[in-house]
């Protein structure tokens, strides 16, 4: 039987490598991340300090793509009523990245009017650029 410190070493060691193997997220992500983070807490003014001057909000829909906000205050505005409206977080998972470009599944989950948990996901393409999101194309949820 081995003694005791030497299975608790094992343990530690393995943890630490574990710990040391886990890729570190980008820094595109993080601030995904951030942006999300804001929008789970209404905090517009932390949202907005994450978006480009020129921000595009993009909807793809089968074989279109519709613009549904052009710029920061277009974009803050719309944002502004639909959190009025309240009650949806958002969880990311699935992330890819291709330099600029990160891909991420949202989940929104809300609780319906019966008190229901209700959640539905989409993907979502950021382009990051100069450290703010410069553009954010939106595809269907499900």
């Amino acid at each position: 039987m081995k003694p005791l410190w030497q299975i608790g070493s094992l343990a530690f060691f393995i943890c630490a490598l574990t710990a040391c193997t886990q890729p570190r997220p980008s820094d595109e992500q993080v601030i995904i991340e951030n942006y999300t983070e804001a929008y789970n807490q209404a905090d517009l003014e932390a949202m907005s300090a994450l978006m480009s001057e020129t921000i595009q909000w993009l909807a793809v829909e089968g074989g279109e793509t519709a613009l549904m906000a052009d710029g920061k205050e277009d974009l803050t505005t719309q944002l502004e009523s639909y959190m009025r409206s309240g009650g949806t977080r958002s969880t990311l998972s699935g992330w890819s990245q291709n330099g600029s470009f990160v891909s991420v599944i949202e989940t929104a989950h809300w609780s319906a009017t019966n008190g229901e948990e209700r959640s539905q996901s989409a993907l979502a393409v950021y382009e990051i650029r100069d450290d703010l999101i410069q553009r954010v194309w939106y595809y269907p949820a499900e």
